[in-house]
C-alpha cells in the first residue's frame, strides 16, 4: 500500500543519507521523523516510539541539545503517547514543543501556538482545566493578534477553551466558548468525533426548557449523526459518547 512504499523509499533515503553525510548530518534526524509518522499512521505505536527518539538522538548529534529541530520528534512522541494513554509522558515531551518554540523568541510564532493547544488539550485530559486555561490564554493571545493559517485550529482552540470552562462548572464561558468553535469556518475541517463532542458538550450546556429545548435537540441530532459506525476502532471512547448521546436524545424526545 501506500504506506509500505513510503516506508520503503523513506528507508532507502536513511541509508543513502548515512552512506553519502554520516550519522551526524541533520538529515538523518528529519528522516527518521518521517519514518517514526509513517509507523504511527499503520498503527505500530512502539516501532514509532523508537523511531522518534532514534530522531532524538540524532538531533542531538548534529544540531545540539536545544536546537528548534528537536521540537518535530518531541511532538510526534507527544502524539505517540497520548495514543496509548500515558498523559505523563505525552504532556513531557509536548512541554518539550513549547519550551523549544519560546526559545525561538518568536512571540507570535504559530508552531508555539498550535503547542500551547496541543498541551492545553493533554492537561484537560489529566482533569486539570485551571491548568489547560492558563496555557490556552498564551494561545489565544497568539490568535488575536496574527492570522494562523491552519483552518481548523481556532475551532479546536475554542473547542478546547470550552470543555475547560465546562470541566470548571463556568456554563455561561462554556457556552461562549463552544458556540464561537461551532460558527467558526473551521469547525467543518476538525474530525468528525471532535464535531461531535464539542455539539454534545454545547447541548448539555443550554437549558433543557424554553427556547433553548429545539436548539438543544438539534445538536444532540447533529452530534449522533456525525459518528461513523466505525469510529470507536478508529478513537477508542467514542462508543461511549455516543450512548450518551443516545440517552440524552431519548431524554429530549420525551
Amino acid at each position: 500500500g501506500d504506506l509500505d512504499s513510503a516506508r520503503r523509499r523513506g528507508q532507502e533515503a536513511l541509508e543513502q543519507f548515512r552512506r553519502t553525510l554520516g550519522e551526524d548530518h541533520p538529515h538523518i534526524g528529519s528522516v527518521l521523523n518521517v519514518l517514526s509518522n509513517i509507523e504511527r499512521l499503520d498503527g505500530n505505536l512502539e516501532r514509532a516510539i523508537e523511531i522518534s527518539q532514534e530522531s532524538l538522538e540524532a538531533t542531538s548529534r548534529a544540531l545540539g541539545p536545544d536546537h528548534p529541530a528537536h521540537a518535530a520528534p518531541h511532538s510526534v512522541l507527544s502524539v505517540l503517547y497520548r495514543n496509548l494513554k500515558n498523559l505523563d509522558k505525552a504532556e513531557f515531551h509536548m512541554a518539550k514543543v513549547v519550551e523549544l518554540r519560546e526559545k525561538q523568541g518568536d512571540p507570535l510564532n504559530a508552531y508555539l501556538a498550535f503547542g500551547y493547544s496541543s498541551l492545553a488539550d493533554i492537561l484537560l485530559a489529566q482533569n486539570r482545566p485551571k491548568d489547560a486555561l492558563d496555557v490556552l490564554s498564551k494561545a489565544h493571545a497568539i490568535h488575536r493578534k496574527r492570522a494562523v493559517e491552519e483552518p481548523s485550529w481556532p475551532a479546536e482552540l475554542w473547542g478546547i477553551t470550552g470543555l475547560a470552562h465546562t470541566a470548571l462548572g463556568d456554563t455561561e464561558a462554556a457556552i461562549e466558548a463552544l458556540e464561537t468553535a461551532l460558527a467558526d469556518d473551521g469547525f467543518s475541517a476538525l474530525p468528525g468525533q471532535v464535531q461531535s463532542k464539542l455539539e454534545f458538550e454545547l447541548a448539555k450546556q443550554l437549558p433543557a426548557k424554553g427556547a433553548s429545548r429545539a436548539r438543544r435537540f438539534e445538536l444532540v441530532d447533529k452530534a449522533l449523526a456525525r459518528l461513523d459506525p466505525d469510529e470507536d476502532r478508529k478513537a477508542p471512547g467514542s462508543s461511549a459518547l455516543s450512548k450518551e448521546i443516545r440517552r440524552c436524545l431519548a431524554d429530549n424526545s420525551r
